[in-house]
């Protein structure tokens, strides 16, 4: 977290995003066909990820996500209110994000749910395919979030 008060705050939903090549053989096999977007359950979420080697990137996302990560590489002064999980990427998200300078303290957790992840599949004709899982992003409810989490915030980012 930097020394200084975050001047603009996200708010949406933080999703790491998994991307992966995958062969047009094995997205056969995925519900719902190639391309576009489609919202899937966490039980679909772990089949789809068993689809995937070792060779896959994590990177953190979210419309809200992607703005302040941006800003926060460009060494804006940045802070992002939405739920993670209480798991292994609800803590990469963070810990990124905190790398970055970026004020972690509105994060709120759930720790029975897990941090949003989207599943990029990308085939050989650079096709991407997405399943996307809001998991805990999904379980923010409006009492948590407080006016003092705008305090001395110029800008707010709403995705």
């Amino acid at each position: 977290m930097t020394s200084e008060a975050p001047s603009i705050i996200g708010v949406g939903s933080p999703i790491v995003d998994i991307v992966t090549d995958i062969a047009e053989e094995t997205l056969a096999r995925v519900p719902g066909g190639k391309g576009g977007m489609v919202l899937v359950d966490a039980a679909e979420m772990n089949l789809l990820e068993q689809l995937i080697d070792e060779n896959h990137v994590r990177t953190p996302g979210g419309s809200a996500g992607n703005t302040v990560f941006a800003l926060a590489r460009a060494g804006v002064r940045v802070s992002m209110l939405g739920k993670l999980g209480s798991d292994a990427n609800g803590a990469f998200y963070r810990d990124t994000f905190a790398s970055l300078g970026g004020d972690t303290s509105r994060f709120r957790i759930n720790d029975t749910v897990g941090t949003a992840a989207c599943l990029s599949m990308v085939t050989p004709d650079h096709e991407r395919t997405m399943r996307t899982h809001l998991g805990a992003a999904a379980t923010l409810d409006p009492s948590e979030i407080r006016v003092d989490d705008f305090a001395g915030i110029a800008i707010t980012h709403i995705e």
